[in-house]
């Protein structure tokens, strides 16, 4: 019987190990996660800031790449009067 106790005391180290792993796996994936999210949110702000401005700055390279008597810039002086 004192050898029963005994046994049902020790712990079993196959099941503190998977333990140790499954808290491990946990900490990971949160950490991995917590990375993915911040590059979705960076690359959502790029894709934002491309959508919102690239066809302005295509048109202000076109305007300064234009001659001052090119039909881009005439067509604004136009537009103002």
């Amino acid at each position: 019987m004192a050898e029963d106790n005994k046994n049902r005391t020790k712990k079993n180290s196959f099941k503190e190990l998977e333990r140790q792993q499954a808290e491990q796996y946990r900490k990971n994936t949160e950490v991995v996660g917590n990375r993915v999210k911040g590059s979705l949110g960076t690359i959502g702000l790029i894709s934002e800031i491309v959508e919102l401005y690239f066809s302005r700055i295509v048109d202000v390279f076109l305007k300064l790449s234009a001659g001052p008597e090119s039909p881009i810039n005439n067509l604004e002086k136009e537009e103002e009067e």
